[in-house]
C-alpha cells in the first residue's frame, strides 16, 4: 500500500517534495566566501607573520608554515605575494596556472595593504556575474600551491 492510498483512506492530502531543496554555490560565490574568511582571519591578527604548525611527516614531527593567501617574498622582505585560494588551491582567474611557478599579486608587507587588496578583489568579484570567463575553470585549473 502506498502513502497516497493510505492517506486517501484517512482523508489526508499528500505532496511529493524534492528533498534536495538547496542550491549549491557558484565558484564565484565560493571564492567570495573564501576571501571573506581570510579577511576575517587577518583582521584578528596583529601582523602577517605566518604561524608554524607541527606536522607528522614519515614519523618525524616537522615544523611547517601555515598556508594562507599571502606568502613571504624571500628576495624582497618589503613585499609579500598574495593569491586567491579555494580548497587550498590557487585560483587561476580562468587560466591554468603553472603549479611550480604561479603568478601572484605583489603587495607591501603590511597587514592593511593585504587587507585592502583582498577587499578590492572580493568587491570586484561581487560585481561580476557567475558566468564571467574567470569563473569558468576546470578542476585542473585550480592548482596546489
Amino acid at each position: 500500500m502506498s502513502i497516497e492510498i493510505f492517506s486517501k483512506k484517512l482523508g489526508f492530502e499528500t505532496e511529493t517534495v524534492d528533498s534536495r531543496q538547496f542550491k549549491s554555490k557558484s565558484l564565484r560565490e565560493k571564492l567570495i566566501s573564501s576571501i571573506g574568511k581570510e579577511i576575517n582571519l587577518l583582521n584578528d591578527r596583529e601582523d602577517l607573520k605566518l604561524k608554524r604548525n607541527d606536522k607528522n611527516i614519515d614519523g618525524k614531527v616537522t615544523s611547517i608554515k601555515e598556508v594562507r593567501f599571502w606568502k613571504e617574498n624571500i628576495e624582497n622582505p618589503d613585499y609579500v605575494y598574495v593569491c586567491i585560494r579555494f580548497k587550498n588551491k590557487i585560483f587561476g582567474f580562468g587560466e591554468t596556472t603553472d603549479r611550480y611557478k604561479p603568478t601572484y599579486f605583489k603587495c607591501l608587507n603590511d597587514k592593511d595593504s593585504v587587507l585592502n587588496m583582498l577587499n578590492s578583489i572580493r568587491d570586484s568579484f561581487m560585481e561580476m556575474e557567475d558566468n564571467d570567463e574567470i569563473f569558468k575553470q576546470t578542476p585542473k585549473q585550480l592548482i596546489n600551491g
